[in-house]
């Protein structure tokens, strides 16, 4: 997640986002409850794509 929050910081700074856009991403990535994200390690769940992704890796010739 901090590696996250440097990237936005990062946009944010190139592209002069004003102070209220920033604090609506700030309250987007608290709500998804940041904290609890887990995207690598043994508890990481790939989520699923659903049909598309299905679609994507069907190969019938």
């Amino acid at each position: 997640m901090e590696k996250l929050i440097k990237k936005l910081d990062e946009i944010f700074a190139t592209y002069n986002v004003s102070d209220e856009d920033i604090a609506e991403v700030g309250e987007l990535i608290a709500s998804i409850g940041g904290d609890e994200l887990v995207n690598e390690g043994e508890d990481f769940v790939v989520p699923d794509m659903g049909e598309a992704n299905e679609a994507e890796t069907d190969y019938e010739d």
